[in-house]
């Protein structure tokens, strides 16, 4: 290499970036389409990339009828990167 001259510029940069986990929205409509309240948990909770999630129905039926809907169109997955 050759030594830096006067018009040389020395430029140091620290990046700081995050691994972002790939999750598929479609495959998880997909494995919850249809199903009952405690079997969508069950799935959302064994998805390894998943901290957290919220599972909201509307409108508020009772306990026997709740199963997430039967139309895909009908499931909105939010993904949020923290």
């Amino acid at each position: 290499p050759t030594p830096p001259s006067r018009d040389d510029l020395k430029l140091l940069v620290k990046v700081k970036s995050y691994i972002v986990p790939k999750v598929n929205a479609e495959e998880i409509k997909d494995n919850i389409l249809g199903k009952s309240i405690p079997d969508s948990e069950k799935y959302l909770e064994s998805l390894k990339n998943i901290e957290s999630y919220k599972l909201t129905i509307w409108p508020a039926l009772p306990s026997f009828l709740k199963t997430t809907p039967h139309l895909k169109s009908r499931i909105y997955v939010k993904i949020e990167n923290q």
